[in-house]
């Protein structure tokens, strides 16, 4: 989140637990007190925190209960404050993701366990950069939980797939019944930033992995996710 730019003084807190399948409590406090140290240091600042649309689903996990807890921690300390909620951000991390971790896999012939009903948004990290910042630009939303996600979803298996196509691999998995798919609202961001921007697009999750499939490939061939 670097790259995201205020037109006022923000604090932009994008550290702390990535990992959706984390269940160490150790983790967890560790945002809870980098978070609450941080804006107890900067009151005087707009606080800019990002969350998960997972917390939509029906299943609960520690991980979506740690996202609910630290989204009213940030509404609690902070005088002003903006909660982003993303689906699957796309982008070239050192952290293990989603899509760097089937990237990994299919280059390396495993065979992975794709739940069949399981449905996932992609969004390319430079678009939340973008749609942030003209919602931080606009004082849109501010001391309130804003969905910033696309308009489409995607199947795991359909993700798997098409990774595999760009990575010229030939696809292994075993499908579990299991998985969900769940609703986003984003109809306030549809009419903030209009119904034809790029995300809306029915072909937008195409777009996001086939312009990161040989980014995530070059970082995964020299060790580096």
């Amino acid at each position: 989140m670097a790259n995201l730019k205020a037109e006022r003084d923000c604090l932009i807190i994008g550290a702390g637990v990535s990992n959706s399948s984390e269940t160490r409590l150790a983790e967890f406090q560790r945002e809870i007190d980098l978070v609450t140290t941080a804006i107890q240091q900067h009151s005087e600042l707009r606080i800019v925190y990002f969350s998960t649309c997972s917390v939509s689903q029906a299943v609960r996990t520690p991980y979506i209960d740690h996202k609910c807890a630290m989204e009213k921690i940030v509404s609690s300390l902070a005088a002003e404050w903006c909660i982003y909620r993303l689906p699957q951000v796309v982008g070239v991390v050192n952290n293990s993701t989603l899509i760097s971790y089937i990237v990994r896999s299919i280059l390396q012939n495993i065979t992975l366990k794709v739940q069949l009903n399981a449905q996932r948004r992609l969004i390319d990290i430079d678009d939340v950069v973008r749609v942030c910042g003209r919602l931080l630009n606009a004082n849109q939303g501010v001391n309130t939980v804003q969905n910033i996600a696309p308009g489409h979803s995607a199947s795991v298996v359909q993700i798997v797939e098409r990774i595999a196509y760009g990575l010229g691999k030939e696809p292994r998995y075993d499908c579990v019944d299991a998985g969900e798919s769940y609703e986003i609202d984003i109809q306030p961001l549809v009419g903030f930033i209009g119904t034809e921007d790029l995300i809306f697009t029915e072909d937008y999750w195409r777009t996001v992995l086939d312009k990161y499939i040989p980014l995530l490939r070059n970082v995964s061939t020299q060790g580096s996710v």
